[in-house]
């Protein structure tokens, strides 16, 4: 189309922005996925093969580094601008995936997972926020759900560049599996630039200009008065438990919390065995297959349908999926006639795609997408952090107490706990979450 004075206007960059955003939330899955398959290979290199400690410290140090960049990353986007801190970002991660890829000594592979692990946590509190505040609102739910999806590439991403890597693979081989990271990394760093600011940051100056390029025409309806006129500056940490928005943060707490502990990161962890129990008994197979099923319900369900029926809708069918499938495989695993069986196996098997298929339409996505729309602008960033720091926070736990916790009461009383935790969030959701679908964000 064309405006006055013979210009062509130009298409709205909304697509791109989001597109620079979902860059780094691969970084987020890749980061995560990608020391699982070299560990055996690294420990030999950097001398700790055979100690467990280490190893379990090479593995966690990610998750240590995200918990604090969760928190970092509300003050990083309410001082720099959700774009600004999005740049300064992708340095830390640059550096951190050319610290891994060079590491010469144990405790420099930990320092340079540690980074990363900042440099995710970071991301994981802004992607959303960022989305969610240059996303039309006709289509927020749908380029929210975006953000699953990207996680879901980098973990693809990362088994794809560890084929090939086994136990008793050159020494070197591990290093380009890490220096793989940069590439996303300089695509998220290229697109960031190139991305407007947020126009609903309270500090930015260019509000309508950036709103422009965003939404093209829509401009002005997109960003609402509120929004437009709104003052410099973010909410002070005390706003966040003012009765006027103690709900909005127990909620974006509470969402992680329940997401967590229905299990979603322990039945990942033991797919693998579940699978070869089920004939399965290549690892990269059953762990690529959770990938694909997680992205073929984001992209074929969340995604088309959450603008549509809604966060509440797909939260409470997710969780309710979640439980259904979660109560078969408890009941199934208890059944002594069952042991060793191939219906057991097959159960295990559907099961276990079952329960992340319904994550992925709801419980998946959602959490990350609702928590950045229950808060103001000046607050916004802060609530993401809440939420991020409740889901690293409350992954950590599970991901060290599941193992332990099968070994003291069985495989079927923590499934069913796990049962137990998704329909009572199913429940959560039917009655404490407010719609937000639709609804403008100031």
């Amino acid at each position: 189309m064309s405006v006055s004075g013979g210009e062509v206007a130009k298409a709205p960059e909304a697509p791109w922005a989001v597109a620079g955003a979902c860059a780094g939330a691969v970084l987020f899955g890749y980061h995560l996925g990608v020391v699982n398959t070299p560990l055996d290979a690294m420990s030999r290199t950097l001398g700790f093969a055979g100690d467990a400690k280490v190893a379990g410290a090479v593995v966690s140090s990610t998750l240590v580094g995200a918990t604090a960049g969760s928190l970092l990353g509300g003050a990083a986007a309410d001082r720099w601008g959700r774009r600004g801190a999005m740049v300064r970002n992708s340095f830390l991660l640059a550096a951190a995936a050319a610290g891994c890829a060079a590491a010469g000594t144990v405790p420099q592979l930990l320092a340079a997972r540690l980074a990363a692990g900042v440099g995710i946590g970071i991301v994981s509190s802004i992607t959303p926020l960022y989305i969610s505040e240059v996303a039309p609102t006709a289509r927020r739910g749908a380029y929210g759900a975006l953000n699953q999806v990207a996680i879901c590439v980098g973990i693809l991403l990362s088994i794809a560049t560890g084929l090939g890597v086994t136990p008793t693979s050159p020494g070197s081989r591990w290093r380009p599996m890490f220096a793989f990271a940069l590439v996303p990394t300089l695509l998220h760093l290229a697109l960031a630039l190139k991305a407007p600011e947020s126009p609903r940051w309270a500090g930015n100056a260019d509000k309508q200009a950036s709103a422009a390029r965003l939404w093209g025409a829509a401009a002005a309806a997109e960003l609402g008065p509120a929004a437009a006129t709104s003052s410099d500056g973010g909410g002070s940490w005390a706003a966040m438990v003012s009765p006027r928005h103690r709900r909005a943060t127990a909620t974006a707490f509470l969402l992680f919390v329940q997401q967590q502990f229905a299990g979603i990161n322990a039945v990942v962890y033991f797919s693998t065995k579940v699978f070869r129990e089920a004939g399965l008994q290549s690892a990269v197979l059953g762990s690529v297959a959770v990938a694909l099923t997680n992205i073929l319900g984001t992209v074929c369900v969340a995604t088309p349908l959450i603008d549509k029926f809604g966060r509440k809708a797909m939260l409470c069918s997710s969780y309710a999926g979640m439980a259904a499938s979660m109560a078969v495989m408890a009941a199934a695993a208890a059944t002594p006639a069952l042991a060793g069986t191939p219906a057991l196996a097959a159960t295990s098997f559907l099961g276990t795609i079952a329960y992340i298929f319904a994550f992925s339409c709801g419980c998946g996505p959602v959490p990350g997408l609702l928590t950045p729309e229950l808060f103001p602008s000046k607050l916004r960033a802060k609530g993401g952090s809440i939420g991020m720091l409740s889901h690293w926070g409350c992954n950590t736990v599970v991901g060290a107490a599941f193992l332990p916790l099968v070994a003291q009461l069985g495989l079927p009383a923590v499934y069913a706990g796990f049962a137990a935790v998704a329909a009572a969030s199913a429940i959560f959701a039917k009655v404490a979450i407010e719609e937000t679908s639709g609804a403008a964000l100031e």
